[in-house]
């Protein structure tokens, strides 16, 4: 587990293959996503170095229902005594602890093979493979909606039915992309979805927003011009 902050007020926790989010709001800090499974006790301890009691954390922000941002939700939550934030898509699922439906491939012949291993993988595990802790979904978030310390929640279908980007208006705005994109080595769409062509639309659409930093799930944030960055890549599919 490490912290780095990005912002004066956004702190990535990096988990290994998936990041986490805390935004210090007025109302406190607000977490954005869990983690996998194993990673609850990983968040709590990213909270007691930056000098967080668990109960000073009454929000818990979810991007969407995949095991990497909700196994570790049943542990936080449970810490912390937080009220959990996510569409009501996903919201259906984690409610009664799953985490996946179908998916396919995302763009490109590299996410192809991926998602045949991917595909793979998940069938040597079995059903346990789309099962997290079932945890208690305090409110459904819906798009434009002002949600916990006044982050706003941007609708972002593709990835999952309910996949939801948030938006935080300071330090000149700094979007929590979840899975809508990716950063690893280079920007790129998301290796698997519910429904690409709905995803694609979805970057054309976050392309159009405001924001100077992007902070990604999975990979490194873009920290200078993001939403240029965004417009100059996905822009021209709006």
């Amino acid at each position: 587990m490490k912290t780095a902050r990005l912002t004066p007020t956004v702190v990535q926790i990096s988990l290994g293959m998936v990041n986490a989010f805390l935004v210090e709001s007025d109302e406190g800090p607000v977490l954005i996503d869990a983690g996998m499974q194993s990673d609850g006790r990983q968040i709590l301890a990213a909270l007691q170095s930056l000098d967080y009691a668990p109960s000073d954390v009454h929000h818990i922000l979810v991007t969407h229902c995949h095991a990497d941002h909700t196994g570790g939700l049943a542990a936080v939550q449970k810490a912390s005594g937080a009220e959990v934030w996510m569409s009501a898509a996903d919201a259906l699922l984690v409610s009664r602890g799953l985490s996946m439906r179908q998916t396919e491939a995302g763009p490109g012949v590299f996410n192809a093979g991926v998602f045949k291993l991917y595909s793979a993988a998940r069938s040597a595990i079995g059903a346990g493979a789309s099962y997290v802790g079932s945890v208690k979904v305090d409110h459904e978030v819906a798009d434009g909606d002002v949600v916990a310390g006044g982050l706003t929640a941007i609708a972002a279908p593709g990835h999952t039915q309910g996949h939801m980007a948030y938006l935080w208006p300071h330090d000149g705005g700094v979007l929590f992309v979840g899975d809508a994109a990716v950063h690893v080595g280079l920007l790129a769409s998301s290796m698997i979805y519910e429904d690409k062509a709905e995803g694609q639309r979805t970057l054309a659409a976050l392309s159009g927003l405001d924001f100077a930093v992007a902070a990604f799930s999975h990979g490194r944030p873009v920290g200078v011009q993001a939403a240029s960055v965004f417009r100059d890549k996905w822009g021209r599919q709006a």
